[in-house]
């Protein structure tokens, strides 16, 4: 009976162990984003790609001093919106990633002329453009463990996150 117990109380408390050890891995990501970001002394390198995308994309890289990547941010532009990607690394693994998605009233071009030419009553505006956000938490083997989609649900287990990791 001492057996059944024991085996049940475990089975109860095992969620809540993993609950807090998901959290502290989180907190520790979220203490290593700020120090990158803060990070004055991390050294930039822009790659300009003209073929990603309709407008073109560009690469910022961050190393620190000892010429180890701690961040990898990529914007793909199109005359619709733009999708801003930020990777962060910690011990050359992949511990959080970043997407915002940025979709535009219309495409960047469509001035108030353009608009009033073509028979249309709405032209570009930054003000309307809609953003959503992804963010994604790895564990210290890079598996994503966590995924807080652009609705802010957290997904934290099943397919949809095997497959998201796939789509990174």
């Amino acid at each position: 009976m001492k057996i059944t117990i024991l085996t049940i109380i475990t089975i109860l408390l095992t969620p809540v162990f993993i609950q807090d050890s998901n959290t502290e891995i989180i907190e520790q990501i979220r203490k290593e984003f700020k120090r990158i970001n803060n990070d004055a002394e991390l050294t930039k390198q822009e790659i300009v790609f003209y073929d990603e995308s309709t407008d073109g994309a560009n690469m910022i890289v961050f190393r620190d001093k000892g010429n180890a990547i701690k961040k990898v941010s990529v914007i793909y532009y199109g005359e619709s919106g733009k999708l801003a990607k930020e990777f962060y690394l910690k011990n050359d693994k992949l511990i959080f990633a970043f997407f915002q998605s940025y979709d535009y009233n219309r495409p960047y071009y469509w001035n108030e002329k353009e608009a009033e030419e073509f028979g249309d009553s709405e032209f570009f505006d930054s003000s309307k453009t809609e953003v959503s956000e992804n963010r994604y938490y790895f564990n210290s083997d890079s598996r994503l463990f966590r995924w807080i989609n652009e609705n802010n649900e957290t997904i934290g287990k099943g397919i949809d996150l095997v497959d998201k990791q796939r789509e990174i």
